[in-house]
């Protein structure tokens, strides 16, 4: 189903804050191992903290954990007998700071060619290699507030951010899927004329720095409270 690009919501990340400090959070199943935080707002993990994880407020030990999705707030655990799953961490709040004219979003991995000059094929040969990704998007100045501005132009020198893209925005039922991930901002281009409404491209490149945990990814698609 195609979206429109000016219902696309743009958000980036607050301040890690902790979660499940008092009480740890509640976490429901989502597949034969896997849960995900109930609390969807806490979804978004700091990837420099690893959770830790309880099955009836005992323990969870490290080598009974496969997968942990820092993007969406998962934990796939090894097979096994379990009952109620909990966990504390560090979550990002997300802060939405404005919508998009248009954007584009590249998802590509790196291509090597592995043709050799002695092999009998007429067509060369290649293998997938690493995956990267960008966004690109436009906007009129004037339709947004001053905190997009303000958010680019501090990460220009700073830190990654944590983006999401909202295709159709975060109200329309029919649109529950997300892309969220660490991008570093490459750029921010603003033009304008006498008879035109100014406007700015933004830029932005993706990070792939775990922060040495070997669990996070740096980006990836989602849904909304997913219980797929």
């Amino acid at each position: 189903m195609s979206v429109a690009g000016f219902k696309t919501v743009l958000r980036r990340s607050g301040t890690s804050t902790v979660f499940g400090n008092v009480t740890p959070e509640t976490m429901k199943q989502v597949g034969d191992y896997t849960y995900q935080i109930d609390d969807f707002s806490l979804s978004v993990w700091d990837r420099s903290v690893v959770p830790t994880f309880y099955d009836d407020a005992v323990e969870i030990d490290s080598s009974d954990i496969v997968s942990i999705d820092f993007l969406f707030g998962k934990v796939e655990l090894a097979e096994g007998a379990y009952s109620t799953i909990t966990a504390t961490g560090n979550y990002i709040p997300l802060l939405t700071i404005g919508g998009a004219n248009s954007f584009t979003l590249n998802e590509v991995p790196v291509i090597h060619e592995t043709t050799e000059l002695a092999q009998d094929e007429d067509y060369r040969e290649r293998m997938k290699g690493i995956m990267d990704a960008n966004i690109s998007l436009s906007r009129w100045e004037k339709l947004d507030n001053i905190f997009l501005d303000t958010s680019v132009n501090v990460h220009l020198k700073e830190d990654p951010i944590f983006i999401q893209i909202y295709p159709g925005g975060k109200d329309t039922e029919n649109f529950k899927d997300m892309f969220r991930g660490w991008f570093i901002v490459e750029s921010k281009n603003s033009s304008g004329g006498f008879d035109d409404l100014e406007s700015s491209d933004l830029s932005f490149q993706l990070d792939s720095d775990n922060e040495d945990n070997d669990y996070a990814t740096a980006c990836g698609w989602g849904k909304d409270e997913d219980t797929v």
